[in-house]
């Protein structure tokens, strides 16, 4: 583990670095657009992430890249350097976060850079142009430099679709669903692990956030996943549909293969993706965990939330 401080301090004297680096792209028409990892918390959007960064030849920020998120282009290089294109072969992970070096990061520093870390709806013209065209810029450099996609799993990114029209208006999503009965349950059961207390706030907000905080913590939590997923619904209509495919978490789990084969045919192939496959041997076994796990009662009371919502 690196301390924050010699994170701080690598990120400030390699900062000029990158600079200079990003200099050669500045103003570069993107190969790519990047490719987006939506839904809302605990829908199974990591596994999935796991899943498509260790079997396509796709690029993505790892754990080392995000120790270093302000250099985020050298790093990326740097990656390079020591694992080339080999799998990470990582499928393990706490509440988003990946084990080992090489393993996919979700890396929300590198967004609060220029985005609020209290608010994560965030509308067409609510960043600066100079912002928007840093973060151009970046992930255009170190898509161009590798010759394919970058790959981002950061949830929030589900409340930005947005502002991602006005930046990168091509980029493609793989929106992933999840029974929203067990997604309410995993929810709170990260309450309990993180906060100790089922009623204190927990993972992305809607922009409902305020409303939501006057209601009872089973139907908050009902409400926070149904919100997130309507804002995505609505905001996915400004991409064309080619552009995004919807996969559920219970089906993913019975064949993953199936999956990672259909998002490579049916959505990268489709939209021209110079993208292959890193492994052919792609694991097919993961178990779904639709089951119930906390008491009768409370399983009970969200299931009976979730039923009077129009989803």
């Amino acid at each position: 583990m690196i301390s924050r401080f010699l994170q701080d301090t690598i990120n400030n004297i390699f900062y000029n670095l990158e600079n200079n680096l990003l200099n050669k792209y500045r103003k570069k028409t993107i190969k790519y657009s990047p490719i987006f990892i939506i839904g809302a918390p605990r829908t199974g959007s990591t596994i999935l992430y796991q899943y498509i960064t260790n079997y396509l030849n796709v690029s993505y920020i790892n754990n080392l890249m995000a120790y270093f998120y302000k250099n985020l282009f050298l790093f990326s290089i740097v990656s390079q350097k020591f694992w080339g294109n080999k799998p990470h072969n990582c499928f393990r992970s706490l509440h988003g976060n990946s084990y080992g070096l090489n393993a996919p990061h979700e890396c929300g520093n590198f967004w609060y850079r220029w985005l609020p870390d209290d608010k994560h709806f965030i509308d067409f013209n609510e960043i600066s142009y100079d912002s928007k065209e840093e973060i151009d810029t970046i992930v255009t450099a170190i898509t161009n430099r590798f010759n394919k996609p970058l790959v981002f799993k950061n949830l929030n990114a589900g409340q930005r679709l947005r502002l991602i029209k006005e930046i990168f208006p091509d980029s493609i999503f793989i929106y992933i669903k999840r029974d929203p009965v067990y997604t309410s349950q995993s929810i709170l059961q990260s309450r309990e692990r993180i906060h100790n207390d089922r009623t204190k706030w927990w993972s992305i907000m809607p922009k409902e956030y305020n409303e939501l905080q006057k209601l009872d913590y089973h139907e908050q939590i009902v409400k926070q996943v149904y919100f997130l997923q309507k804002q995505i619904e609505q905001d996915l209509n400004y991409f064309n549909d080619h552009n995004y495919i919807t996969v559920w978490y219970n089906k993913f789990c019975k064949n993953p293969r199936k999956y990672i084969n259909l998002i490579y045919r049916k959505l990268l192939q489709k939209n021209g993706y110079n993208v292959d496959y890193i492994s052919y041997k792609i694991k097919n076994d993961l178990k779904s965990r639709n089951t119930r796990k906390v008491d009768i009662h409370t399983f009970k009371k969200l299931e009976s939330i979730v039923n009077k919502l129009e989803w």
